[in-house]
C-alpha cells in the first residue's frame, strides 16, 4: 500500500510541475503574440525576451544556404520545412523558417532582391531523444543546428530564428508560412487531481478496510 501510495503522490507531484511549466509557457506565448510588430532590431542581446513576438524584416534570401528540415508533417501529410539564410539590410544574417513544403513537390518559390517578411521569433531547438544526428554533407537535416549549420554554409548568425507569418512576395501556396507552434493542450491540472485523487482514495480504503477488521469489542459482563 506505501509504495502505490508513494507512486500516485509523486505522479501528482510530476503533473503539479508540468502544470507550472505549461502555464509559463502559455503565458509567454500570449505575451509575445500580443505585442504590437516591430521592425527587426539589427542586435537583440536577450532572445529569450522576444519570443513569439511579431516582427518585419526587410532583406534578401540567400537561396543557396537552403535546408529541409525531414520529416514534418501538416494534416498528416509528410513533407520538410525550408530554411533558408535571409541577409537583413543590417545587422547578422538569420536563418528563417519559410514554411511547410509537401513532400511530392520539390520545386518552390526563391524571391530574388530585396523582400519584406513578417514573422515570429522563435528559439533555437534542441534535439529530441530519438533524433537522428544531422549528415549536412548529405543534406539530410533533422532538426535545425545553428552550430552545424553555420559550419556548413560558412557563416555567422544570430542566436534565434524566424518563422514566416506573411511574405510581400510570395504568390504560391507553398511554403505553407506559420510553422512555429503556438498551441498547446494544459490537461495537466485534470492529471493531477486524478492522481491525487487516487491516493485519497487509496488513503480512504486502507482506513475502511482496517476498521471493518477491528475485532468486535466484549459486552461487560453484569
Amino acid at each position: 500500500m506505501l509504495v502505490c501510495l508513494t507512486l500516485l503522490l509523486l505522479l501528482g507531484g510530476w503533473q503539479h510541475k508540468r502544470l507550472g511549466w505549461k502555464t509559463a509557457l502559455l503565458n509567454r506565448i500570449e505575451t509575445g503574440l500580443s505585442a504590437p510588430l516591430t521592425p527587426l532590431p539589427a542586435t537583440i542581446d536577450h532572445p529569450a525576451a522576444w519570443e513569439y513576438r511579431p516582427v518585419s524584416v526587410t532583406g534578401r534570401f540567400l537561396h543557396d544556404k537552403t535546408m529541409i528540415l525531414h520529416p514534418r508533417t501538416h494534416h498528416d501529410r509528410p513533407g520538410g520545412h525550408v530554411v533558408t539564410l535571409f541577409q537583413p539590410a543590417e545587422g547578422l544574417p538569420v536563418f528563417v523558417n519559410r514554411g511547410w513544403l509537401p513532400q511530392e513537390q520539390q520545386e518552390f518559390p526563391r524571391p530574388a532582391g530585396d523582400v519584406t517578411l513578417t514573422a515570429l521569433i522563435g528559439k533555437l531547438p534542441v534535439a529530441g531523444t530519438f533524433t537522428p544526428p544531422n549528415s549536412p554533407e548529405k543534406e539530410a537535416w533533422y532538426w535545425f543546428e545553428k552550430a552545424a549549420a553555420d559550419r556548413h554554409f560558412n557563416t555567422s548568425t544570430r542566436d534565434y530564428l524566424l518563422f514566416v507569418t506573411e511574405d510581400d512576395t510570395q504568390q504560391e501556396k507553398y511554403p505553407l508560412p506559420g510553422q512555429l507552434r503556438t498551441e498547446y493542450p494544459n490537461d495537466h491540472f485534470a492529471y493531477m487531481l486524478f492522481w491525487l485523487g487516487m491516493a485519497f482514495t487509496l488513503i480512504v480504503v486502507y482506513i475502511l478496510s482496517h476498521l471493518s477488521h477491528e475485532p468486535p469489542k466484549e459486552q461487560d459482563k453484569t
